[in-house]
């Protein structure tokens, strides 16, 4: 299986430091048009419509399948040959505290320029599952790092209102994971 990168937001990678943070749901691109139900063949990443009148799709999850290994891009700066992550914590300024009592603004580089090769955090996926957004349980939403589940759909819309926000249900990819130990 191929080691996929994935994006989180600072405090998603502080959800998933803490432990908090065990699912991630992404918008499936395309939508599907019709289907209301899908099948999954076990390991096969292939979701396929269970209703006769459905579009004859499958859908194959881009972020893998169950044991898929995939490592997080956070943002992060190099400087002085050693890399700062972000989601270490900085003071209310962006400020960083290096170890030998320095404090300045480092120049921070967007997650999505990560190479694999200063990812620190990797991802095994224990399942995954095609459903509507607003099907989200609250054991879901807690399960997606919030501190209560209702707090979610506002996550949801600050990364995707634009596109896909939470009042359309989009369907999306529910990714189960856990951290693997360093």
């Amino acid at each position: 299986m191929e080691d996929r990168p994935i994006i989180f937001s600072t405090p998603m990678v502080q959800a998933i430091q803490d432990g908090r943070k065990t699912q991630t749901r992404r918008v499936i691109k395309p939508q599907p048009i019709r289907s209301p139900y899908w099948t999954h063949y076990e390991n096969s990443g292939a979701f396929y419509p269970a209703t006769l009148d459905a579009e004859p799709s499958v859908l194959k999850c881009p972020y893998g399948v169950r044991g898929s290994k995939l490592w997080v891009r956070e943002t992060f700066t190099i400087e002085a040959s050693n890399i700062w992550y972000k989601a270490d914590g900085t003071d209310h300024d962006g400020n960083v505290e290096y170890p030998d009592g320095f404090t300045h603004v480092p120049r921070w580089k967007p997650s999505i320029h990560m190479p694999k090769k200063h990812a620190r955090i990797w991802l095994e996926i224990t399942g995954v599952r095609v459903e509507r957004l607003k099907d989200l349980s609250p054991k879901d939403g807690i399960a997606e790092g919030v501190e209560h589940w209702s707090i979610f759909p506002s996550l949801w819309d600050s990364i995707n209102k634009k596109k896909h926000p939470w009042s359309s249900n989009p369907w999306v990819w529910v990714v189960e994971f856990r951290k693997e130990a360093p």
